[in-house]
C-alpha cells in the first residue's frame, strides 16, 4: 500500500509549480498530471447527466457535485494507469478539495499479495448517484479515502499530526456495510437498505438451543429464475425480528435456504440451474459459526465476515507463493510432488481448530527424535481425510516430501529467535523456532500454520519471486541515465525501486545502484540545494537464481 499527495494550481500564477506531488519519490513525475484539467473538461462534456437539471437548487448543486467527480476521478485514475508497469496495481483517487492555491488530493495505490485481488462484481444495480462499491477492496479503499479527503477540510489541513482520523475497525465496518447495499439494490428492497450488515451481524451471534447460527440466506429479487422455492411465508419477517430469523434460519440447517428480499424472510427454497453471474442479482449469505458469516456471489466468495469486521476472500494459502518456496529451499522436487503437497496444506487449512503442518526430507528422522513429544505412526500416505481427522489434536503433523505422514501431535522444539512475535501464539512461535533449528543443520523444512479463524502462513518467510528481466531492464535504465541528461523526477521513481527490490541486486547492480545514487545527490544538490542520505546497496548473500520467477 502507498498513499501521496497529487495538487494541482488553480490559476496561472508563474511563481507556483503547476503540479505538486508529495512525496516526490512517489513513482510518478509532475509531467503525468498536466493533462488532467483538460480530460476533466472532456469527461464533464460527455457526461451522461450533463442535460439533466433539477427543480431545485440543491438539486443542481448535487448534480454539479456528482458530474465533477466522476470527471476528475476519471482524469486523475487515466493518469495513473497510464505508466510503465503498473498493471499489477489498483489505484483509487479521493477526489479534490481546496487547500491555499491549489486543488488537493490522496492517491492510494495497491498492490495485492500475490497477484490476489479479491472478486469484484460484475455491475451494480444501484443508481450511478449512490456510488455503491463492487467490492470489499474497492470499499476498504473509498472509506479510507474519505477520511483523507475530510481531513483537507480541517482549518489547517497543513498540521496532519491534528487529524486523528478513523480508527482501522471502523473504516473495515462502514466498508462491509456498504459492500452489503449490493444485494439490497439487486432485489429491489430499498426497505432494507443500508440494514442488512447489521442484521447479519446480529443474527450470527444468536444460538438457537444452544446451538451455533449456522445454514445460509438467499437473497434475489421475486420470481428469480434461478431460485426455486419450497415453502412461502404468508406474512414475510422482518430480518431485523432478528431471533426470528434465527429460528427460521434452524429450518435452513436441513438443505434449503431462507430466502430474502434483503428486507424480509419470504420463504424457503434454494438454487437451481446455471446462473447467469453478468445479471449480479443473486446472492448468497452462509452463517457458518458464532459471529461468523460470508457472502457469495455465484461461486465467488466477496468477503468474509469475523467479529463485525470484513476479511479480503482469498485462499488462506497461495499456490504460486508455495511452489516458490519449494524452488528455493527444495529445489530438485518434482512439479507434481509439490503440487501434491499443496493440496494437502490446503486440507489443512480447513481444520477450523487450527493445526501445524511440518513438510521436511528429514520427516522420518525427526519422528523419532521427537517421539517422546509427539505420536509416532506406520508411515501412512496422508490424505484430505486422514489430515481432517489427525489435525484435530494438538500438536504438529510430520510429512516428507513424498506427502507420507511419520508422526502427529508432535511438540516442536528449536532456537530461541529474534523475529518472534510475542503478539501471535505458541503455534506460531514454536513453529518459527522449529525452522530455526533445522536451517542451523542444513535441514530444508517448511511449515504451514493455520490459525483458528482460517488463515494460513507459510514458513520460513522468503522473498517474493520476480522476474529476471525486470531487474536487467532496471540495470539498463540505470545505465541510460547515468550516460545521458539526468532526469531527476524519473530518478526518484528508479531509486524507490530498487530501494524496495535491493534483495534481487547482483554485485555489479548494487555498485552501479550506488553510482547511481551519487548521481542523483549532486543533480538534486543543484536543482533544490538538498541531498538524501541512503543506505548503500550490498549483494545479499541469500540471494540465488531460485527467487527469479520462472519466464511463462
Amino acid at each position: 500500500m502507498e498513499v501521496f499527495l497529487l495538487g494541482l494550481l488553480r490559476g496561472e500564477d508563474k511563481t507556483l509549480h503547476p503540479v505538486c506531488l508529495e512525496p516526490e519519490e512517489c513513482g510518478f513525475s509532475p509531467s503525468d498530471f498536466l493533462s488532467v484539467r483538460a480530460d476533466v473538461a472532456s469527461y464533464l462534456a460527455l457526461d451522461g447527466e450533463r442535460n439533466l437539471i433539477s427543480t431545485t437548487e440543491a438539486g443542481d448543486d448535487a448534480i454539479r457535485g456528482r458530474r465533477n467527480f466522476r470527471a476528475v476521478r476519471a482524469a486523475v485514475l487515466k493518469a495513473l494507469q497510464g505508466g510503465f508497469e503498473r498493471r499489477d496495481r489498483s489505484y483509487f483517487f479521493s477526489g479534490f478539495a481546496p487547500v491555499d492555491q491549489y486543488d488537493v488530493g490522496v492517491v492510494l495505490s495497491l498492490k495485492h499479495k500475490d497477484g490476489l485481488e479479491g472478486y469484484r462484481l460484475p455491475k451494480s444495480h444501484a443508481d450511478d448517484r449512490f456510488r455503491v462499491p463492487l467490492s470489499i477492496v474497492e470499499a476498504v479503499a473509498e472509506e479510507f479515502l474519505q477520511g483523507c479527503l475530510e481531513s483537507l477540510h480541517v482549518p489547517q489541513p497543513t498540521l496532519v499530526t491534528d487529524w486523528r482520523g478513523h480508527r482501522e475497525e471502523e473504516i473495515l465496518r462502514q466498508a462491509a456495510n456498504r459492500l452489503m447495499e449490493l444485494p439490497n439494490f439487486a432485489a429491489g428492497s430499498f426497505e432494507g437498505l443500508y440494514g442488512l450488515f447489521s442484521a447479519c451481524n446480529f443474527i450470527s451471534s444468536l444460538t438457537y438451543e444452544g446451538g451455533e447460527s449456522v445454514g445460509s440466506m438467499i437473497v434475489a429479487p421475486a420470481e428469480h429464475p434461478n431460485v426455486r422455492s419450497t415453502l412461502q411465508l404468508v406474512n414475510p419477517v422482518r430480518l431485523q425480528k432478528y431471533r426470528a430469523t434465527r429460528k427460521l434460519l434452524e429450518i435452513a440447517t436441513r438443505g434449503d435456504s431462507i430466502i430474502s428480499d434483503g428486507a424480509h424472510v419470504t420463504g424457503f427454497g434454494k438454487m437451481v440451474g446455471n446462473y447467469d453471474q453478468a445479471r449480479s442479482d443473486l446472492f448468497l449469505i452462509r452463517f457458518s459459526g458464532h459471529h461468523q458469516w460470508e457472502l457469495l456471489h455465484g461461486d465467488h466468495l466477496m468477503m468474509r465476515v469475523r467479529q463485525e469486521l470484513p476479511r479480503l476472500a482469498v485462499p488462506p494459502i497461495n499456490r504460486a507463493d508455495f511452489f516458490s518456496r519449494f524452488k528455493v529451499l527444495i529445489p530438485d522436487l518434482s512439479r507434481v510432488k509439490v503440487g501434491s503437497l499443496f493440496d494437502l496444506a490446503l486440507s489443512a487449512c480447513s481444520q477450523r481448530s487450527g493445526t501445524i503442518l511440518v513438510i521436511t526430507p528429514s520427516a522420518k528422522d525427526e519422528a523419532r527424535r521427537l517421539a517422546a513429544q509427539g505420536t509416532m505412526i506406520v508411515p501412512t500416505v496422508a490424505s484430505s481425510s486422514m489430515l481432517d481427522s489427525v489435525t484435530s489434536i494438538d500438536g504438529a503433523v510430520l510429512l516428507d516430501v513424498d506427502g507420507v505422514c511419520h508422526a502427529i501431535g508432535v511438540i516442536l522444539d528449536g532456537l530461541a529467535v529474534e523475529n518472534g512475535d510475542s503478539g501471535r501464539g505458541a503455534r506460531y512461535n514454536s513453529t518459527l523456532r522449529y525452522i530455526a533449528a533445522m536451517r542451523e543443520k542444513g535441514i530444508a523444512c517448511i511449515g504451514i500454520v493455520v490459525s483458528e479463524d482460517g488463515t494460513a502462513e507459510i514458513m520460513p518467510r522468503l522473498p517474493r519471486q520476480i522476474s529476471r528481466d525486470l531487474v536487467v531492464q532496471k540495470e539498463s535504465e540505470m545505465d541510460q541515465m547515468l550516460g545521458t541528461s539526468f532526469d531527476l523526477e524519473k530518478g526518484f521513481g528508479l531509486i524507490k525501486w530498487l530501494d524496495e527490490n535491493r534483495f534481487y541486486l547482483s554485485e555489479i547492480a548494487c555498485d552501479k545502484a550506488n553510482r547511481f545514487c551519487v548521481k542523483h545527490n549532486e543533480e538534486l544538490w543543484k536543482d533544490r540545494g538538498m541531498q538524501i542520505h541512503r543506505v548503500e546497496f550490498k549483494r545479499d548473500p541469500e540471494m540465488s537464481d531460485a527467487f527469479f520467477a520462472e519466464t511463462p
